[in-house]
Parts: C-alpha cells; sequence; structure tokens
C-alpha cells in the first residue's frame, strides 16, 4: 500500500469526479421530478455517463493491460447507451413527443447502442483492433486505428451529437417562449463546444500523435451537464410544480423538509460511500473487491433509508429506523480503521450528532449517543496506545469529514431559515387575509369597487404579480367583463378592444370557470390544442403564465379572479392558491352582501308589483329636480294620479286582476313620458308623475292630455276588456309651491278637484282649492298616528318671578312636528284632538313626558321647580283623570309639589260642580292648580274662593294691552289685587316688552311668562338655562 498519487491515479481521480458529477446531477433531477418522462431520461444520461466515466476511472490506473481492458468493455455499456438516450431525451425536451409515437423511431435510436455495446464489450474479442491500448505516463489509452470498428465508433459519437444540435436548434425556432429560446441556444452552444473539444482531444490527437492522448469525452461532457443545470436553475426546465409545505406548530420539520433530509442523508452515505472507495482504492491501493465490498454497505444504507422513508409506516417508526442506522453506521465506519487507532475518523459522529438537530425525539438521541461511547470505547480498550503515521490520505480524509460537518451545519442552517421564512410567510399571509377581511366588514355598494381595487392590489404585490383583475359574467353568462383591473408598475392595463367578451371565444377557459374548476397555466407552451384562441388572448396581453379562480355566490360562478406575471413565468404553491381561495370566498361573500344590499335598496325605493319608483324615491328624485330647476330657471310638474273605481274592478274580477291593472297602467303612463321624466306608485291606485326642465306651462298641460288620452284604449285582463279612466292634479313648481311635500300635496288636492268635477280629466291646482275642511280632514288623518311616529314634542317656556328674575317654574306646551306641514301649534290640532277624542292619550303623554322631564333635571342637580301642565274639558270628562295623574306621577318619581295643572277659566264656568270634585280630588294628590287664561270668562267671586286654587294665570291680552289702553291697565291692576286678597300667586302671560314689565313690577305681580325672557323652547335649551343659573350661583323655588 502506498499514499503516493501518481499522474495514471490522478487522472482516475478525475474521471472518478466526472463520475461523482454525474451521480448527483442523475439524483438532483430524479428528485426535483421522478414523476416526469423527461427527468427519468435525463437520470439515465447521467448513469449511463457514471458508467462510462467510472469505468474510466478504473481501467486508467489499473494494474495490468487484463484488468484495464475488462473496464474498457464495462464502458462501452456506458457510452453507447448514453449517446441513444440523450437523443431520446432530445426528442421530449424539444417537444417532438409525436415522432416518438412510432415504434421504428425506438429502433433507429438503440439499435445503433445495442451494436456498439456488441462490438466494443460482449464481442469485441471477434473484431480485431478494436481495442489498441498503450500504458503510457498518464495511465492505460486508447490508441485509435484506421479501422472500420473505430471510425464506426467517431461515426456514431458525432452523428448522434450533431442530431441532438439540429433538434435543439431547430426548437429554439419555433418556440415562442423566451425562456426556452435561452434555454435552446445555451445548449447549442455547450454541445458544440464539446463536440470540437471532443473530436480534438480523442480523434485528432490520436491520429497525429505519437502519443496517444487520454480520451477526455467523459469529462467534456460536464460542459453540456453544466448547462441543463444552469437552465434548470435560471429557466425552471423540468421544475415540478411547488406543493405546500404546511409545518405543524412545535415541529421544525414539515413533511417536504423532511423529506429533504432524508435525501439529504442519502447523499450523505453516497458521498461517505465514494470517498471511502477513493481513500481505499486509489490513495491506500487495496482490493477492488474489498473495497467495493467496503462502500456497498453505505450504498445498502441510501436502499434502506429511501425503501423506509416511503414505505406506508408512521412517520416516528421511520425515525426509529433511520436512527438504528446511524448507531450501526458509526461502529461500522470507525472500527474499520481501529487499527490506525480511528485516527481521522473519529470526528465522524460528529456528522450524525448534527443530524439530529432539527428532530423533537430525545429517546433517538440518546440511542444514538450510547453507539458513540461504546464505540469510542471499543477502540480505547482496543487500541489504548498506538503510534500512527498520519499520510496524505489521512489529511484529504480529514478535509473530507470537514467539509461534510460544513455542508450538514449549511443544510440545517438553510432548514431552520426555511421554517423562519414559512413562519413569516405565513404572518404576512395572515395579515393579508386579516387586513383585506376587515377592509371588506364595511363593504356597501358605493365603496366595493375601491375595496375590490385595493384587494387586488395588495394580493398582487404579495404574490409579485404583474396583472390581477375581477372579471364577472353577464346575468345570461353569455359574456365577461373586466370589472376591476389592477397593474403592477410598467405593465400596461388591457387594451381596450377587449371590451365585453363572449365567452363562446374562449371555449376551453369559461367551461373550466362555469364548471368550478381552477385554471392554472404556469407556462403558454402547455395549453392544449383546444386553447388556441386562449393561447392568443395570452400573447396579445403578454401574458406568460396566470391562475384563475371562480367566485361562486348562491351556489352559482358569478365571474373569476385572473392572476397573471407577463414579466416571468409563474409557477403557484398549492397553499398560495388555497389562500386565495379564501380571498375569492372573502370577495364572493362581498358580493352577496351588496347584492341584498341592493335588493333592499330597491324594496325601500321601488314599488314591488308595478317595478316603478315608490314614494320616498319619488320625494328624493322631486327634491334634486328642485334644487336644478332653482339653479335653471325652468319648470317642473307634478301629477297626483289616481283611478277611478278601482276598487270595483278588485270586487268584480279579483286583487290579481287588481294587480294586473296596476301593472299595465304603470307601462301607459311610462309610456307618456321622457327618458328623463319619472313616474312612480304612490300607493294603492295612485300614481305620480315628475316632468322636469320645462321651460312653458303649456307643455305639461299638453303631455296631462296625453296621459288622460292614454286611458281611452281598453285594458285586457285575461281576455276581458276593462274601461277605466283617471283622475289628475297638477301642482307646478315654482307656482304652487316650492318643496316637495307642497308639491305633492297640491297636486293631491287638485285631484280631489278633478274627482269633484266628475273625473276622468286633470286639474291645474290653484289657492282657491284650499278650503277649510280638506285642509281639516288632512289634519285629522295625519293626527291619527302622529304619537305613535313620534311627530308630537313638548316645548318649555320658563316662568320667572319678578322679584327674584329667577325662573321658578316651566309650562309645556305641546308641538306638532308634521312630516309635509311642519310646525303645528297647539291651537291648530288640540281642538281636533278633542274633537276625534284623541286628546285623551295625547294629554296623558303630556303628562307623562312633562313629568319625566322634571324629574331628569333634578337628577341633573337642577334645583326643583315646578311643571305647568294644561288639562283640557275632554280629560275632565274621563273618569280615570285622577289615576292617570298618579301613575305619572310614581312612575316618573316626580313629587307632586313640582307639578301643578291648569284649566282654563271656560272649565269651571261649564260645569262648575263636577268639576270643584274632580280639583279637590287632584288636590289630595299633592300637586298646585293654576286657573289659566283668567278674566276670559265670567267667574262667580265665591265659588272661586271655595276651588283648590293656588295660581291666576292672566289672560295675555289683557298683558298686550297694558300702556296703549287704560282699561286693560285697571283690569291686570285688578286681578293682580283680587289674587293678592285670596292669597294667590299671580302670573301674568305673554308678557313681551319692557314697558309691560315695568308695570306688571310696580303692580308687584309674582311672576311673568312670555317672550320678553324666554320664548317656548326644547328641552335641552331650557336645560342649558337651568345649568347656567347654578353656575352663577343662583337658585329657584317654585
Amino acid at each position: 500500500m502506498s499514499d503516493i498519487i501518481t499522474l495514471p491515479i490522478l487522472l482516475s481521480l478525475v474521471f472518478f469526479t466526472s463520475f461523482t458529477i454525474y451521480l448527483f446531477m442523475g439524483i438532483y433531477i430524479y428528485f426535483l421530478n421522478r414523476h416526469s418522462a423527461k427527468n427519468i431520461l435525463f437520470v439515465l444520461v447521467c448513469l449511463a455517463l457514471c458508467v462510462w466515466t467510472f469505468s474510466f476511472s478504473i481501467a486508467n490506473s489499473a494494474l495490468d493491460y487484463e484488468t484495464a481492458l475488462l473496464w474498457k468493455r464495462v464502458s462501452a455499456f456506458g457510452w453507447a447507451m448514453m449517446f441513444a438516450l440523450l437523443v431520446h431525451f432530445v426528442l421530449l425536451l424539444t417537444e417532438n413527443e409525436g415522432i416518438l409515437r412510432k415504434k421504428w423511431v425506438y429502433l433507429l435510436l438503440y439499435l445503433p447502442a445495442l451494436v456498439n455495446i456488441g462490438i466494443f464489450s460482449l464481442f469485441s474479442n471477434l473484431v480485431p483492433g478494436i481495442y489498441n491500448m498503450a500504458n503510457t505516463s498518464l495511465g492505460w489509452n486508447y490508441v485509435l486505428s484506421n479501422s472500420f470498428g473505430n471510425w464506426h465508433l467517431v461515426i456514431y459519437c458525432i452523428g448522434f451529437s450533431i442530431g441532438c444540435i439540429g433538434l435543439i436548434v431547430n426548437w429554439g425556432k419555433r418556440t415562442t417562449d423566451q425562456k426556452n429560446k435561452k434555454v435552446a441556444y445555451g445548449l447549442t452552444i455547450s454541445i458544440v463546444i464539446t463536440v470540437l473539444i471532443g473530436t480534438i482531444t480523442d480523434v485528432v490527437s490520436s491520429l497525429l500523435l505519437s502519443t496517444p492522448m487520454p480520451q477526455l469525452a467523459p469529462i467534456i461532457i460536464i460542459i453540456p451537464i453544466a448547462a441543463m443545470a444552469y437552465s434548470i436553475k435560471h429557466y425552471d426546465l423540468m421544475k415540478p410544480v411547488l406543493k405546500s409545505q404546511s409545518s405543524v406548530e412545535g415541529v421544525i420539520l414539515n413533511e417536504v423538509s423532511k423529506l429533504k433530509l432524508y435525501n439529504s442523508l442519502s447523499i450523505l452515505y453516497i458521498l461517505v460511500a465514494l470517498f471511502s472507495f477513493v481513500y481505499a482504492y486509489f490513495i491506500r491501493g487495496n482490493s477492488l473487491g474489498l473495497v467495493a465490498l467496503y462502500s456497498s454497505g453505505f450504498f445498502f444504507c441510501v436502499v434502506t433509508i429511501q425503501f423506509f422513508y416511503r414505505l406506508k409506516i408512521d412517520i416516528d417508526q421511520k425515525d426509529i429506523i433511520l436512527f438504528l442506522l446511524f448507531s450501526l453506521s458509526i461502529p461500522y465506519i470507525i472500527l474499520s480503521f481501529i487499527e490506525y487507532a480511528s485516527i481521522t475518523v473519529w470526528a465522524v459522529p460528529i456528522i450524525f450528532l448534527l443530524t439530529t438537530i432539527p428532530f423533537n425525539n430525545r429517546r433517538l438521541i440518546m440511542m444514538l449517543i450510547v453507539a458513540i461511547v461504546l464505540t469510542l470505547s471499543w477502540i480505547w480498550i482496543a487500541a489504548p496506545v498506538l503510534a500512527v503515521q498520519v499520510s496524505a490520505g489521512d489529511h484529504l480524509g480529514r478535509f473530507f469529514i470537514i467539509t461534510i460537518i460544513i455542508l450538514m451545519c449549511l443544510n440545517i442552517n438553510r432548514m431552520f431559515i426555511s421554517r423562519l421564512k414559512e413562519n413569516e410567510d405565513k404572518t404576512m399571509l395572515q395579515k393579508l387575509i386579516s387586513e383585506i377581511s376587515a377592509d371588506f366588514v364595511t363593504v356597501n355598494q358605493s365603496n366595493l369597487d375601491n375595496k375590490i381595487s385595493n384587494m387586488l392590489q395588495l394580493s398582487g404585490t404579495y404574490y409579485q404579480l404583474d396583472r390581477a383583475c375581477l372579471l364577472l359574467f353577464s346575468k345570461d353568462q353569455k359574456t365577461i367583463n373586466h370589472i376591476n383591473v389592477w397593474c403592477n408598475d410598467g405593465i400596461n392595463p388591457y387594451p381596450r378592444n377587449l371590451g365585453a367578451i363572449n365567452i363562446d371565444t374562449f371555449p376551453w377557459w369559461m367551461n373550466q370557470i362555469l364548471n368550478r374548476t381552477e385554471v392554472h397555466i404556469p407556462n403558454i407552451d402547455i395549453l392544449p390544442l383546444e386553447a388556441s384562441e386562449e393561447k392568443k388572448l395570452m400573447i396579445q396581453t403578454q401574458v406568460q403564465s396566470l391562475l384563475s379562480i371562480p367566485v361562486r355566490t348562491n351556489n352559482a360562478v358569478v365571474g373569476f379572479l385572473d392572476f397573471e406575471a407577463i414579466k416571468n413565468t409563474k409557477t403557484w404553491r398549492d397553499d398560495h392558491r388555497q389562500i386565495l381561495e379564501v380571498l375569492v370566498n372573502i370577495l364572493a361573500d362581498a358580493l352577496t352582501k351588496v347584492a341584498a344590499e341592493k335588493e333592499i335598496n330597491h324594496m325601500a325605493f321601488y314599488d314591488a308589483l308595478t317595478g316603478l319608483p315608490n314614494r320616498l324615491l319619488f320625494r328624493d328624485r322631486l327634491e334634486e329636480a328642485i334644487h336644478f330647476a332653482r339653479r335653471t330657471n325652468t319648470l317642473i310638474g307634478v301629477f297626483f294620479i289616481d283611478l277611478d273605481s278601482f276598487k270595483a274592478v278588485n270586487d268584480s274580477f279579483s286583487h290579481e286582476a287588481g294587480d294586473e291593472l296596476l301593472k299595465q297602467v304603470a307601462g301607459r303612463l311610462s309610456g307618456c313620458v321622457r327618458k328623463h321624466d319619472t313616474v312612480a306608485r304612490f300607493g294603492g291606485d295612485e300614481f305620480l308623475i315628475m316632468l322636469t326642465n320645462i321651460t312653458r306651462a303649456e307643455d305639461i298641460s299638453k303631455i296631462a292630455e296625453k296621459v288622460i288620452k292614454s286611458f281611452e284604449q281598453p285594458i285586457f285582463i285575461k281576455e276581458t276588456e276593462l274601461s277605466v279612466t283617471a283622475s289628475a292634479g297638477i301642482a307646478i313648481f315654482p307656482i304652487d309651491g316650492e318643496e316637495s311635500g307642497e308639491l305633492i300635496k297640491n297636486a293631491d288636492i287638485a285631484m280631489y278637484s278633478s274627482k269633484a268635477q266628475g273625473k276622468n280629466k286633470y286639474t291645474l291646482f290653484s289657492p282657491a282649492m284650499k278650503d277649510d275642511v280638506l285642509k281639516i280632514n288632512k289634519l285629522i288623518n295625519s293626527l291619527y298616528g302622529a304619537q305613535e311616529r313620534n311627530e308630537l314634542v313638548l316645548y318649555y317656556q320658563p316662568q320667572v318671578s319678578i322679584a327674584t328674575k329667577l325662573i321658578t317654574g316651566i309650562e309645556a306646551l305641546i308641538r306638532w312636528e308634521h312630516p309635509d306641514s311642519g310646525m303645528i301649534l297647539p291651537e291648530t290640532f288640540i281642538p281636533l284632538a278633542e274633537k276625534t277624542g284623541l286628546i285623551n292619550s295625547i294629554g296623558e303623554w303630556v303628562l307623562m313626558t312633562a313629568c319625566r322631564q322634571n324629574k331628569a333635571w333634578q337628577e341633573l342637580g337642577i334645583p326643583p321647580i315646578r311643571m305647568a301642565v294644561n288639562l283640557s274639558m275632554q280629560q275632565f270628562h274621563n273618569p280615570n283623570l285622577i289615576s292617570i295623574v298618579s301613575s305619572a306621577l310614581s312612575e316618573s318619581g316626580l313629587k307632586p309639589e313640582y307639578l301643578e295643572l291648569e284649566i282654563t277659566e271656560s272649565v269651571l264656568v261649564k260645569e262648575p260642580d263636577r268639576i270643584a270634585d274632580t280639583l279637590n280630588e287632584l288636590k289630595k294628590l299633592g300637586l298646585t292648580i293654576a286657573i289659566d287664561d283668567f278674566g276670559n270668562e265670567y267667574s262667580s267671586l265665591s265659588r272661586l274662593k271655595m276651588l283648590p286654587i293656588d295660581r291666576l294665570k292672566m289672560d295675555m291680552q289683557f298683558i298686550q294691552g297694558i300702556s296703549t289702553n287704560y282699561k286693560d291697565d285697571a283690569i291686570a291692576k285688578i286681578i293682580i289685587q283680587l289674587g293678592r286678597s285670596l292669597d294667590l300667586k299671580v302670573i301674568a302671560e305673554g308678557v313681551e316688552t319692557e314697558q309691560q314689565l315695568d308695570y306688571l313690577t310696580n303692580q308687584m305681580c309674582d311672576e311673568v311668562q312670555g317672550y320678553y325672557y324666554y320664548k317656548p323652547m326644547p328641552a335641552a335649551e331650557i336645560e342649558a338655562i337651568l345649568l347656567k343659573q347654578i353656575a352663577f350661583g343662583q337658585s329657584s323655588s317654585p
């Protein structure tokens, strides 16, 4: 044995290095995509190269001629099959699969290879002059002679190489993919260079030089192999679709990462096998058989790892087998060098310990540690003291072990970085989904487009896309439209001529979408023949890769999200596609929500029966039209139309017939007006029409005549002829009103005038139509339900002490906020309430509301003051009045002394006895009583002194005459003196001037109420005044 490395051994090591390169290239291609025919063929090419280079490495430094010749013959299996397999691979690579469907092609490919194997291997002894070898300073070299066999070899190798070049050049011209063009260019150059150099070294040099050169062709072929590796890395050649790599929490290795680790360990064993072979055979010079047997042990480990990993058993069981293999490998490696005390290989356990880092099983790690300790202990026992000589091979072994340790560290580091990136990717994905879903929470009809655009931008930016868009089908699913489009910087949007796309134009694409199938096109070259139109579109829009995901709402496909790569091709990972499915679901929910919102809006603003706008939408449009008419000085015509005798149709036929009648009437009315006018259904058999942008009133009359004439033609319902007429009233803006409600109301009044004049006609509104009866009826109709509609409100007017100028009481005054007529004062609607009997419920509401408000002010810290509430005659007729007042006090929590009930003097005069009894019962509750409008009626002074009265409210007609009418001055003076004589407080109502206040002050009146101090106002304003009074340190008492 010798550690001297001679030139033949050095060249053998070069061949062996080439063998190693081809071996690992084949392994890499196999693991890249073992299901691809191209990948499998390329692996076979690499295996053939391995046979060729391994045989040459053994033959070149063989000890004798027979050994060299044997391995030269073995090499023929490699190079003969390599060229045949290479051409087969190139046919697949260059998309010439059609040629391979012909069986005779395989004969043309592989028959020459089999012939060469027969000539140069199996039957080489029958062909003279095939092998002429000389043992030179570089090893056993082949001497090329001028024989048929040798020239057959040259023609075979060069011919098949030129065939590969031709196929690749033709492919480069045909393909439209720029990446494929670059691949074709790189492979062509590399093969041409290889053929030229190989011809010089293996053919020309052997013919011209006296000393034969080594055959370097198997080494030179590294050039096109390197070109293939470059194309795989930079142009995604022969790469598969990436799969998702979901991890389990608390586990470093996911399924894919563990597979990579197992593959890495297999490669580690292969490296150990190769190095041990090199070290034992080429450097130590051991027997080839023994070395091969020893190295095969490591290949056995490779087979075991791959076999058990693919076996359908639990992953933990796979890990146990792996660690058991580790534990056996350590003594297998270290004890084989026990004669040298394992001076170099003692560090091998470090490699296996590094491998255990990603595993989450301490028991398995302890098993490995035990194996290491026992092995090293055995060496210590077997060779406690041993002097060894460290040779060049030992140094090389150390470098190898350190290199393996470094590679393992880098691999483990890569795994951890990959997991960190995966976690970061998950975090970013969760943030993306969270941001988009949070944004879509507030989606509505007005902001849907903005939110979709934001989603497309966020997802397009995250996935590094060039273009993303939403396409929706038409209702009949015959066309598709680009609704939203997002483009990355430097990317042009779609050409304008795309417009609405008929789905029949792209049947392959649209059929898959409508069948709820995701369309993933990583490269346009893989499109099937039936997708020719789709391919043209992708070329037109410069799309390299495409992913289309159907959008489904209510179990139907309404469109799809389209993600496009333009600058480069893009292959989508499964987990990324799953995330996009989540985004599609978010979008689908948003579309469903907005569709429901549109439907609700349609229901809210359109009549369900006729499809016409309802009164709400009509009013909105009328108000907009009024604003426009004011700016343009134009007129607006508002028609109020009511069908004559519609009830008879319902009664004589059916409600279904009535509904059909209304629908046909709606169609006729719509046909009488212009496109920008509005026809609406007001309710029942009433319709509204709005004519806008009118310059002459005569034009409104012309359209009105057209509307009335439209009813001259009979209406047919289920083959039954009906003659229907209508009455219409017309109000014109701004002549008959400047507000929408006023115009509709006046048109309605005019319509009733048409009815009164015999029906089947139209009438223009005039002020004379506003008679008192109609107004009263309108108010009465509105008054019903006014309380339920919260149209009644309380205003409050303070009562001020003349002496202290402080607020001592507040009177509750009811107001009616009519939706059409605005604020209505009580003197207008209270008599109507009394007439209809609504006064009791209204009065009860006023009483309860006033009590609760007074209590609420007290709870705010406002000093207690009295609250005055008016009672009408109708309320005194209510036998439950006492219990109503008592309930109001108890439910509100207000003390009785802070409630004052006001009755008019007229009530006392009409029913004095019964009223007196009621007043006494009320007085027992603890409240105070005031006579309102005192002096307006005749009151018996004797009766007055018998009533439980606390306060007199002087009628305001006397106050208004102060300083202008001496009689009013005298009456006011008398009332004040009367109140003082009867020990009653006197309030002057309606004080508006300083002269009135001065007179009342001089006459020693107690309190005043009127606009001089305060007008009636809402509760909030009163509250602010009372709080301000507190802030200035003032207080009041009732």
